[in-house]
């Protein structure tokens, strides 16, 4: 499991430096009027910008969920084999 987290995060971080690789690219590359090229920059980089905090938020979201999961089952694993000391009292 740890292996597939590992490579889907070197996917996702190729995949973020690759678009950003040809963003920069492509705007360099396009013939457009500075104005226009600065506009475009400012546009397309706010709309990166809310792509990656929305992915950011989905990937928290699904984090605590897990940690909440692993977090429930770990207690009442290490609590449901033990018994109280009034228990213990009870059986003596």
């Amino acid at each position: 499991m740890e292996s597939d987290q590992r490579r889907d995060s070197k996917l996702l971080r190729g995949l973020f430096v690759g678009s950003v690789l040809g963003a920069t690219a492509g705007f360099l590359l396009a013939p457009k009027a500075g104005k226009e090229l600065r506009s475009g920059i400012r546009e397309k980089t706010n709309k990166a910008l809310d792509e990656t905090k929305r992915l950011y938020s989905e990937g928290r979201t699904k984090f605590e969920n897990v940690r909440a999961s692993i977090t429930g089952r770990r207690e009442g694993a290490s609590l449901s084999g033990i018994e109280s000391p009034e228990e213990i009292m009870g059986d003596a």
